[in-house]
């Protein structure tokens, strides 16, 4: 696993279209309020100039007409006004509800992820554990087989699964970032195949303990295959690449 820690921005990418809604009501509300607040003061001059007309005069009496006419004006306008603002703070508050429900929701996924690839990568590195016993045990059985036994169709059977499984743990140790797994230390196995024959022990007990265990060994193949299409499937759900995903 890679040392450098799992970040919250690495497997979420907030929206922030929420934040950006709360915040224009917020500025709607703050202009609705002065706007109110003109009408309040409006209402008031007109109050007070109403004061000083006497309705003993035409002139008087269409003052108060027009006042009256605009307060009521005023007044539906004020009306707007506060239910505007209001159901604009009910709507800010069931925002910052969704807002807070979507960030607990995020952070859940992050640990989510983080333990899943945890998991994961504590599967990789018992899979490669058993390969590598597996591989040695395979290496020892080929070295034993003379030029001439090699040649039978199970042995070459065995050579290629072998081939195989040398393969898989080195892409296991590269994914698991696990140096002291030690792939590179082992010879290559054309190497070792090529001059021990004269050594043979024949096909008596290591020859069928080996043969016994190509189809053990052909089943942690494909186990670690399937291990690389449930690490394709995280990296889909978190949005990334495989190469993303080893590198948390």
């Amino acid at each position: 696993m890679a040392e450098n820690p799992i970040k919250y921005s690495d497997l979420i990418q907030p929206d922030d279209s929420i934040e950006k809604l709360v915040t224009q009501l917020n500025e709607a509300n703050s202009v609705y309020t002065e706007m109110a607040q003109n009408i309040k003061a409006r209402a008031v001059n007109i109050s007070e100039s109403l004061k000083k007309v006497s309705a003993a005069t035409e002139q008087g009496r269409k003052k108060i007409k027009d006042s009256n006419e605009e307060a009521a004006r005023l007044a539906r306008a004020y009306k707007q006004l506060d239910a505007a603002i209001s159901a604009n703070a009910k709507e800010i508050a069931r925002l910052n509800v969704v807002k807070r429900e979507a960030n607990n929701y995020n952070k859940q996924m992050v640990l989510r992820g983080k333990e899943e690839i945890k998991t994961m990568q504590q599967i990789k590195e018992a899979s490669y554990q058993q390969l590598s016993a597996q591989y040695n045990l395979n290496k020892a059985y080929i070295n034993s087989l003379s030029a001439t036994d090699r040649k039978i169709a199970k042995n070459k059977e065995l050579i290629k699964t072998t081939k195989e499984i040398y393969e898989q743990m080195k892409r296991l140790q590269a994914d698991t970032g696990k140096m002291q797994l030690n792939v590179g230390n082992y010879p290559i196995l054309g190497g070792l195949m090529g001059g021990l024959g004269g050594k043979a022990l024949g096909l008596g007990g290591a020859a069928a303990a080996g043969l016994a265990l190509a189809g053990v060994i052909k089943e942690n193949v494909s186990l670690a295959r399937e291990y690389e299409k449930s690490l394709s499937v995280l990296a889909a759900i978190m949005n990334t690449t495989t190469a993303g995903v080893k590198d948390l």
